[in-house]
């Protein structure tokens, strides 16, 4: 136990005080709170242009159109603004280009348009407007000539409706964005902490530091003290910085729209916050277990990549799966994977946020996933046992498989 204990302190002493992961901690920290802060700096901001007397101020637009029969139709879409004609197209582009007129307006029916722009960015919906100003004024004209007045139809169509809704269950809505942002933030502890455990080993085996710790300590407190050691300080270190997001929101509450509170507070309740807690650590751990284990295969740092490359193809494949059931948590493909312990850390509590089921589901999925962990353990301390010590010869994944079956020793 002392020396789990030394390495667990010395592997979680070294993470503490690298000034990288400090400064990292205070800028995401930083991050946060000014992001849940922004409901009261965009406040702030709109109270001060709202004390100052503002005045209103037209924009009159520069228009060219080019010579021909339905340009009275143009007065009635751009009424307001200067319009100038133009003989041929060449001479309206011209125009445009140069930056003379903001746009260029070609009417070849009272159905039939062609516009004219120098760039396109994509707020510009000048497009879509003139064809609705079109479609409008078309439609008001066949409604004329079938001896229907427009206004009637009008005020026939404004009816309201009163719709009510009652969720007995849960909504998915409410929990959408909360789910994504889980999700993300999982990803990005495993692949961050995931990566710096099989870099350590690495650079251990590589500096030929594992032969002198092999002799004085065991394989299996090793690879035990270095995963839970990045393990439990990437969980505190997600803690703060889940701890200055509680801190901004509460301090910024009352700024924030009811739909905004509605998508925060209606989505997770306390049990919600447990499942995701209990799956996101367990699962959290098993990876970086594994990462650990796969980053002893190799004898350099450089072959780090191509060694946790299994691992990096089940977990982004997982985080894709996630990403589409959040979605459709009802899905046969959601279901399955919830059950299935390498996705099951993000899809059974994104299942549980956004759909209804049952406890002894949960319980199912939180069990397997408990016996997998337990097994990738006892896996990652026999492929960390046999690959600490192999320099040279790359260990196959194949003779691993065999080496476990037939529970060799080493």
């Amino acid at each position: 136990m002392k020396q789990f204990n030394d390495v667990f302190a010395f592997e979680f002493l070294t993470l503490l005080k690298k000034k990288t992961v400090k400064v990292t901690t205070i800028v995401l920290c930083l991050i946060v709170l000014v992001g849940t802060s922004l409901p009261t700096i965009i406040k702030l901001f709109n109270d001060d242009s709202n004390n100052e007397s503002a005045v209103a101020v037209e924009i009159i637009r520069e228009i060219g159109i080019l010579a021909g029969d339905y340009n009275y139709l143009a007065d009635i879409i751009f009424n307001g603004d200067n319009i100038h004609e133009y003989e041929d197209k060449k001479a309206l582009e011209n125009a445009v280009v140069a930056g003379d007129i903001e746009l260029g307006l070609i009417l070849y029916s009272e159905v039939s348009f062609e516009l004219i722009i120098k760039d396109r960015s994509l707020d510009n919906h000048e497009l879509e407007m003139i064809a609705g100003y079109l479609h409008e004024l078309k439609m008001n004209q066949n409604l004329i000539d079938a001896g229907i007045n427009p206004a009637a139809v009008v005020d026939a169509g404004q009816v309201e409706i009163a719709a009510e809704m009652t969720v007995l269950g849960r909504n998915s809505l409410e929990g959408y964005f909360i789910g994504l942002g889980i999700i993300f933030i999982l990803y990005i502890m495993i692949i961050l902490y995931g990566q710096t455990v099989a870099t350590s080993v690495a650079r251990e085996k590589d500096s030929r530091t594992m032969e002198l710790l092999i002799t004085s300590t065991k394989p299996k407190t090793l690879i035990l003290g270095k995963v839970l050691a990045n393990s439990i300080f990437g969980i505190l270190q997600i803690t703060l910085i889940l701890v200055c997001a509680i801190i901004g929101f509460l301090l910024n509450q009352g700024n924030y729209t009811p739909e905004i509170l509605v998508f925060i507070q209606g989505s997770m309740d306390f049990n919600t916050a447990i499942v995701y807690i209990l799956f996101s650590c367990i699962g959290y751990c098993m990876y970086l277990f594994l990462y650990g284990a796969f980053g002893s295969l190799v004898s350099r740092l450089e072959d780090v990549g191509t060694a946790i490359s299994p691992i990096m193809f089940i977990f982004i494949a997982a985080y894709m799966i996630a990403s589409l059931s959040i979605s459709r948590p009802n899905s046969p493909l959601s279901v399955i994977s919830s059950y299935i312990p390498f996705t099951a850390l993000f899809i059974m509590p994104i299942r549980n946020m956004l759909t209804s089921i049952s406890v002894i589901e949960i319980v199912i999925s939180l069990g397997l996933m408990i016996l997998t962990t337990y097994s990738m353990i006892v896996v990652s301390v026999y492929i960390y046992r046999r690959g600490s010590l192999n320099y040279g010869n790359k260990v196959k994944l194949s003779s691993l498989i065999k080496g476990i079956i037939k529970k060799e020793d080493y």
